[in-house]
């Protein structure tokens, strides 16, 4: 895991996420971070995926809390919006919501009940640009930042998350763009870029890529 978390940190501009949630009792100590071996360079972040209950989150995020994470990610259940708020009141690192926040109407529940700092903003999950930009101007009328991730869209999915990432004020805390990278291809004529651990910027018009018909029909299931 430190040997995975120094590759990460080689890439560029170093994070490190973890996307399983164990029971605290179960967690033994290869399993937490490591500032020294880690280096200063990379920003560690936890991803709980709803994997705990109030108790487990609170025991571990206060156990994790010495390593300087920059922010847990959805450490209970969607539906249970006042755990993550009694959550984010009773420990140092700043809690996000995921799951919790896909549409305005949970973004504005979130910020009335206080205590999460982040919303995790996601086009797919968010009906598109729109809803994914109303949730970010609530961020911002309520004092909260924003992380934009993805759900491993092609590169034209890519450049609609890159130019909310753009555009929205309360996006503070980076964004998660790799769909493209994992995929075993694309569908437009020129795809999106990466570099020193950076997605490049577009240059092209509207979203910034164009659809490839050919290619489309080529990854077209019949």
């Amino acid at each position: 895991m430190v040997a995975r978390r120094r590759e990460l940190g080689r890439g560029g501009r170093g994070g490190s996420r973890e996307g399983r949630a164990r029971p605290p009792h179960l967690q033994d100590q290869d399993g937490r971070p490591s500032p020294e071996a880690v280096g200063s360079d990379v920003s560690l972040r936890v991803d709980a995926n709803q994997g705990w209950d109030r108790p487990s989150a609170l025991q571990a995020i206060r156990a994790l809390e010495p390593y300087g994470l920059d922010f847990v990610e959805q450490p209970v259940a969607r539906w249970d919006r006042d755990g993550l708020a009694e959550i984010a009141r009773a420990v140092r690192v700043p809690i996000m919501a995921d799951e919790s926040c896909c549409s305005i109407h949970d973004a504005l529940a979130i910020a009335r009940l206080g205590g999460v700092s982040i919303l995790a903003l996601k086009l797919t999950k968010s009906a598109g640009i729109l809803g994914t930009m109303a949730i970010a101007r609530i961020a911002e009328a309520a004092a909260m930042t924003c992380y934009v991730g993805c759900m491993i869209e092609t590169s034209l999915g890519t450049a609609a998350y890159l130019q909310v990432a753009l555009a929205a004020a309360p996006v503070t805390w980076g964004c998660e763009l790799f769909g493209p990278l994992l995929l075993a291809g694309d569908v437009v004529r020129r795809p999106v870029q990466y570099a020193d651990g950076a997605i490049l910027a577009l240059d092209g018009p509207g979203l910034g890529v164009e659809m490839d018909e050919t290619l489309l029909k080529e990854w077209t299931r019949h």
